[in-house]
C-alpha cells in the first residue's frame, strides 16, 4: 500500500472532493491495492461531488478491498450497508459477524460500538448484557465517545438507574469538554 496516495484520498474524501479521492484511490486499485477500493466503495456509499449514491457499487469496491487487502475500512463499508439494509434486504447476521471479526482482530472503536449495541439489543445474537458491556467498554477505551451513551443503556437494562446516570453525565461532559479527544463520529 502506497500510504501518502491512500491518506490524500482519504482527506480529498473528507474534504467533500470525491471526484478527485476517487482518481487517487483508482490509481491504487489499478496497482492491485484494496485499500483504494475501500477510499471508492466509500465514494459511492456517500456520494457527493457530482458522485451519485450507488450502493451497490459501493458493496461491490468494499468487497474487493477486503479481498485485496483484508482491508478493515472496507469490511466495516460492507457491515454497515448490511447492518442498515441500503442495498437491498437487511443481513443483520452478515453485519454482526463482520464487525465481531474486525472488532476481535482490530480493535476498531466502530466494530467494538456495533457488536455492544446488537449484544444489548439482541440483534443477530441472543441479547448478552455482560457481551454488550464488555465491547462498550472496549470502545470506550478506544476513545468512542458514544460508548458512553451505549454504558447508560446496558446499566438502564440491567437495572441500574444511577449507573446510567454517571454514564449520562461523563456522555455529556465528554462532549462539551473532551471533544476533540474523543472519537465524535456518526456510526
Amino acid at each position: 500500500m502506497n500510504e501518502m496516495d491512500y491518506q490524500k484520498a482519504l482527506e480529498l474524501l473528507r474534504a467533500g472532493n470525491a471526484r478527485a479521492a476517487m482518481e487517487g484511490a483508482w490509481a491504487l486499485s489499478q496497482r492491485g491495492d484494496g485499500h483504494g477500493d475501500a477510499v471508492l466503495g466509500a465514494v459511492y456509499e456517500f456520494g457527493g461531488d457530482g458522485v451519485e449514491r450507488n450502493l451497490n457499487t459501493a458493496l461491490h469496491y468494499y468487497r474487493a478491498s477486503v479481498e485485496k487487502s483484508a482491508s478493515v475500512e472496507g469490511g466495516l463499508g460492507i457491515a454497515r450497508i448490511q447492518y442498515r439494509g441500503t442495498a437491498g434486504p437487511r443481513d443483520i447476521d452478515e453485519a454482526f459477524r463482520i464487525y465481531k471479526v474486525v472488532a476481535d482482530t482490530s480493535a476498531h472503536y466502530v466494530a467494538q460500538y456495533m457488536v455492544g449495541k446488537m449484544y444489548l439489543d439482541g440483534e443477530a445474537v441472543q441479547k448478552d448484557l455482560a457481551e454488550a458491556e464488555r465491547y462498550a467498554r472496549l470502545a470506550l477505551k478506544n476513545r468512542n465517545i458514544y460508548a458512553f451513551e451505549l454504558l447508560a443503556a446496558v446499566s438502564t437494562a440491567k437495572g441500574l438507574k444511577w449507573q446510567a446516570l454517571v454514564w449520562r453525565l461523563k456522555l455529556k461532559i465528554a462532549f462539551s469538554l473532551c471533544k476533540n479527544s474523543y472519537r465524535v463520529r456518526k456510526i
